[in-house]
C-alpha cells in the first residue's frame, strides 16, 4: 500500500502543475479515475502535506466552503 500512496503522490504532483489549483474534491475525483480510492488520495496529500510540497487554502462562498490544494 505505501507504494500505491507514492505513485498517488505523483499523481497529486503532475496534476497540480499542470493545473495551479484544485479543490480537494476534484482532485479525488482525477484520481478516482486514475485507480487510486479516497483513502490513498486523502494518505497522499496528507504525505506532501508534511513533506511540505502543497498548500491548503480554505475558500467560501456563500454557506458553502471548500478547501483548495497547490503545489508550494
Amino acid at each position: 500500500m505505501n507504494e500505491k500512496i507514492g505513485f498517488a503522490a505523483g499523481e497529486i504532483w503532475n496534476i497540480l502543475r499542470e493545473k495551479d489549483e484544485l479543490s480537494v474534491s476534484k482532485l479525488k475525483s482525477e484520481l478516482k479515475k486514475k485507480s487510486f480510492s479516497d483513502l490513498e488520495t486523502s494518505m497522499a496529500l496528507g504525505w506532501l502535506l508534511r513533506e511540505n510540497k502543497i498548500n491548503f487554502k480554505e475558500t467560501k462562498s456563500g454557506a458553502r466552503k471548500s478547501q483548495n490544494v497547490s503545489l508550494k
